[in-house]
């Protein structure tokens, strides 16, 4: 049984490879340049050949050669963002979605502010598409994605707007404006949050400089030291969930939570 729930996988993120990469170079929802379009196509033929010769298919000649002005760095950044937009398999910020739009509707909490965005916006596009107003705050974003109710949008769209900056405590405008705050990899802004008293959802990655930060006064050495700490603060819980490529376990964090009405509408 173990056996064939691992195929299943195996064959789902295949099947998710071939579907998605054949769209992506169309649809190119990230807005990447030609080069980066085709540094990301060879490493989804990459992908592809190891997984069919992991089971006894003959080696593909793969004739895409990766562009010199992309490091391999950079190529994996941009197969990751593949695999989030097109959730070929679970990421931390689908965890993040996929609570919100379970718990909090868009009628009741229609203004959300998303923190750490990243480049591409991925998890406030998603919110705006599913009928969110988004603020959403990240150094690296890039504010082409930012959207605006008009009269082209359809009865329960949502809008984006992007800020290319950082989060900070004082960001009051935009806390005071939200309904929810929601956030991916967000260590440092972790504190910041829980103390806003409104709804959060978040998770936190293992960056560098988690390694040099305090929380509630004390100094953090790892992601798990962090993880216990925010385990103490009374209005958070935690919710796992696993990355079924991986094999790692997901955390994200939900504060204040008991703000929402038993049915979370």
């Amino acid at each position: 049984m173990e056996n064939e729930t691992i195929r299943s996988i195996f064959m789902k993120y295949r099947q998710g490879l071939i579907e998605f990469g054949k769209k992506v170079a169309f649809e190119n929802p990230d807005k990447l340049s030609q080069d980066e379009l085709i540094a990301l196509t060879s490493r989804v033929f990459n992908e592809l050949n190891k997984l069919d010769m992991s089971i006894g298919y003959p080696e593909h000649q793969i004739p895409i050669i990766l562009p010199e002005d992309i490091t391999k760095k950079r190529q994996e950044e941009l197969f990751i963002d593949f695999l989030d937009w097109y959730e070929i398999i679970e990421m931390p910020s689908s965890l993040i979605y996929n609570y919100v739009i379970k718990n909090y509707s868009n009628k009741k909490y229609p203004k959300i502010l998303c923190v750490g965005d990243g480049e591409n916006c991925h998890l406030g596009r998603k919110l705006c598409m599913a009928g969110y107003n988004v603020v959403s705050v990240d150094p690296f974003a890039r504010k082409e994605f930012s959207t605006k109710k008009d009269n082209n949008l359809k009865p329960g769209e949502g809008s984006l707007h992007v800020v290319k900056g950082t989060f900070e405590k004082n960001s009051s405008d935009m806390i005071d404006w939200a309904n929810v705050i929601v956030g991916s990899k967000i260590p440092l802004c972790a504190e910041s949050i829980i103390d806003q008293g409104k709804p959060a959802v978040f998770n936190i990655s293992d960056n560098v400089e988690i390694y040099n930060m305090r929380f509630k006064g004390k100094i953090i050495k790892s992601s798990n030291e962090l993880i216990d700490e925010m385990k103490k603060c009374p209005n958070v819980r935690v919710q796992t969930g696993t990355n079924e490529r991986l094999g790692k376990c997901n955390h994200i964090f939900v504060c204040n939570d008991r703000q929402r009405d038993d049915k979370g509408r």
